[in-house]
């Protein structure tokens, strides 16, 4: 065989280097395709491969396998169509038609798993060829979260708009700048798109998508695409514990999500969130962080609105529950020294006094008594609109009820010549619910059919049952003046008084109708009217009802009025009062008043010697008011209680203070009895012959609250 020539020798060289060519080629195909497969299985987001002309899918990950609850056989035995909901089914095949982009996302699908439940979601996809077809690569990104921070956002807002009607002029301003922030962000969140990064932790390189430039405020052209000109962008208090957090990942992964703030290049702060997860390689170490981030700006603005708004509510509250409690102690006080006095002066204990005097004093009482009703309307309603108003529930007998009812207003009914009717259905024997708010609203019904019927007419006060609906209905009907149609739905609202001729010339706040509407809402039950114009009125009071016998009825018995007695020789003889009371009138009135009844009366005018004459003298009663100059009534209290000879004697609260907690508050002290300013003279006195026969037995905490 003789030497190969030059010729051949090129030839069999250009053939080594084509093979060559090819062998690597190939291997660099295996290793893309390899590198591929790991960036496609280990992705957190649901991906799959489907086939272009059949939509069945070639290959999916573990990431859709969780989410849609489908093995990875099941999949490759489905197409496209099986995950959609069949509303969907239609614009798919439309869009696959139509779109001859390469790249697409898109929002507004939906999908659904193996359990029919059906969810939203963004689509990014891709053209591809895989295993030698034509195919597309989809990843799906559940939004659902999104949706529901939407609803969220719009119920946030609704209940704002409510709560503005209800507050002072400038807690509603606050409000409507927060519902103005709210509209803009439910916006800026419909069309808000998730920014998608990849970090190669090998070679530094970062790369941003068009979405995270935007968020970012960069550029390709002034992003240099580095770690390094990331970190520069986050906010100098953030940018450490990011750093550590992503070492912390790389060090032990897989996936992490944080929230940051970036400073952007107008200089402005925005909060981001963001979800990453770690790809390795084939020697299982970390090679990219893949992650998406989303612009929540607009929600810590939200946020921070809404907690601002709140501080401001809650200060508003407390202003307004402060000036009620002011105005309450400013009126019951000098209110205490009017109807103690106009008492004392009817009893005659500063003299004899001759009829027209008397029926002067009884014009003063019923006035005082109306500004009474007046304040107690008022803070009840203050009460209920702060949702602080609790109802004592309890069984107690339905006619006693209402026959308690109408002896209150039988005098009233009388003067007017009115015929007042009761009927009771028979089963309705016994009622659940708090038995002085059922009277508050049936006395304030019959007080108004009483005032708006002329002289003359009837009217009265119908109870049924109804075994079916559980429901009992209290009517209270007159044939009085009747209401116009067009003003029934201002009935229950508050400090509202309908403009006829005998409204106008009757006396009344406009509170009563409103408190029954909402005690009758606290109890479960509603208030329904019927009225015409000349014929008169039908309010009906329906509240649940469970039927029971009598001797189911719980709860302590009612406690009986301390009996009355005209001369000091029925009770202990001689009795020791120490009055601890700064206000001159109520010292006057209350003093004269005990004296002439056969008491010793010891006046302290504020705490300290209040605490001191205690000690040297042990009274058999304190009568102890609350806010006095020096040492205020409760630390009084603390400190006769602490003395083991003054331990067991008997103390009553006599204050002005009438708010929620403060009878609670009397009795934590250590009083045994609470009674609100102003005090009934008869009332004390007989809790205080009721003190001087339970002595030495022990007192239980009680309470006489005037309201």
């Amino acid at each position: 065989m003789g030497e190969k020539t030059k010729t051949e020798l090129e030839g069999e060289l250009a053939i080594a280097k084509q093979r060559i060519a090819e062998l690597e080629f190939r291997l660099c195909n295996e290793e893309a395709d390899e590198m591929f497969e790991i960036a496609f299985k280990g992705n957190p987001l649901p991906m799959w491969i489907y086939e272009l002309e059949t939509l069945a899918f070639m290959e999916v990950n573990n990431a859709a396998c969780l989410r849609y609850g489908y093995t990875r056989d099941e999949f490759l035995n489905m197409t496209l169509l099986d995950i959609r909901p069949q509303e969907d089914k239609d614009k798919l095949l439309q869009n696959i038609r139509e779109n001859t982009e390469a790249y697409q996302r898109s929002n507004g699908w939906k999908h659904k798993d193996r359990d029919g439940n059906i969810f939203p979601v963004e689509i990014i996809s891709y053209n591809v060829e895989y295993r030698g077809k034509y195919g597309r690569m989809v990843a799906a990104l559940d939004i659902s979260e999104r949706k529901h921070a939407e609803n969220e956002l719009r119920a946030s807002e609704e209940k704002y708009r409510l709560l503005a009607e209800e507050l002072e002029q400038h807690v509603i301003d606050r409000t409507n700048e927060i519902k103005a922030v709210q509209r803009r962000l439910e916006v800026a969140a419909k069309a808000a798109e998730l920014g998608i990064w990849d970090w190669n932790v090998s070679t530094d390189q970062l790369l941003f998508d068009e979405q995270m430039h935007a968020i970012y405020g960069t550029s390709p052209a002034t992003f240099n695409g580095t770690i390094e000109g990331f970190i520069k962008a986050v906010h100098p208090e953030d940018a450490g514990n990011l750093m550590s957090l992503a070492q912390a990942v790389l060090n032990g992964g897989p996936h992490y999500q944080t929230q940051y703030r970036i400073i952007h290049p107008d200089y402005s702060i925005r909060h981001i969130k963001t979800y990453g997860t770690v790809m390795y390689d084939q020697n299982n170490l970390p090679e990219h962080i893949i992650g998406v981030v989303m612009d929540i700006t607009q929600d810590k603005v939200a946020e921070e609105t809404l907690r601002l708004a709140n501080l401001e509510l809650e200060r508003a509250m407390r202003v307004k529950d402060e000036f009620l409690a002011n105005m309450s102690h400013e009126l019951r006080t000098p209110l205490n020294s009017i109807l103690g006095i106009s008492e004392s002066l009817e009893e005659q204990v500063a003299g004899q006094i001759t009829e027209k005097q008397r029926k002067y004093l009884h014009i003063i009482g019923e006035s005082g008594r109306h500004l009474l009703e007046l304040i107690n309307d008022i803070l009840d309603l203050s009460k209920i609109g702060a949702g602080r108003l609790e109802l004592t529930i309890s069984q107690f007998s339905t006619e006693a009820v209402c026959q308690s009812c109408l002896r209150m207003i039988k005098e009233l009914a009388r003067k007017k010549n009115l015929d007042v009717s009761f009927h009771l259905d028979e089963k309705v024997e016994f009622i659940q619910g708090d038995e002085r708010r059922l009277k508050q609203m049936l006395v304030n019904l019959l007080s108004n059919a009483v005032k708006f019927t002329p002289e003359g007419n009837r009217l009265g006060l119908e109870v049924s049952g109804s075994l079916e609906k559980r429901q009992v209905t209290f009517t209270v009907w007159d044939t009085g003046i009747g209401i116009a149609r067009q003003d029934l739905t201002r009935l229950f609202r508050p400090f509202v008084q309908l403009d006829s001729r005998l409204s106008r010339e009757a006396s009344g706040t406009g509170l009563g109708l409103m408190l029954v509407s909402q005690l009758a809402r606290l109890h479960g039950g509603k208030v329904e009217v019927q009225s015409e114009l000349g014929t008169g009125s039908r309010f009906s009071v329906s509240l649940p009802w469970l039927p029971a016998n009598g001797n189911e009825v719980n709860g302590p018995p009612a406690r009986e009025a301390a009996p009355q007695t005209d001369s000091p020789a029925k009770r202990a003889p001689a009795a020791h009062i120490l009055l601890v009371e700064d206000t001159e009138p109520v010292i006057l009135f209350v003093q004269d008043y005990l004296e002439t009844k056969g008491y010793h009366v010891t006046v302290a005018r504020n705490g300290y010697e209040g605490v001191n004459l205690a000690k040297n003298l042990k009274p058999d009663v304190i009568l102890m008011d609350i806010q006095m100059p020096s040492m205020d009534g409760f630390e009084a209290t603390r400190q006769i209680r602490a003395d083991a000879y003054l331990k067991d004697v008997p103390i009553i609260a006599m204050t002005a203070l009438a708010m929620p907690g403060d009878r609670e508050r009397c009795l934590q002290a250590g009083m045994n009895y609470y009674m609100s300013k102003p005090i009934s003279l008869k009332e004390l006195r007989g809790l205080l012959d009721e003190c001087a026969k339970s002595k030495g037995a022990g007192i239980e905490q009680q309470s006489l609250d005037r309201r």
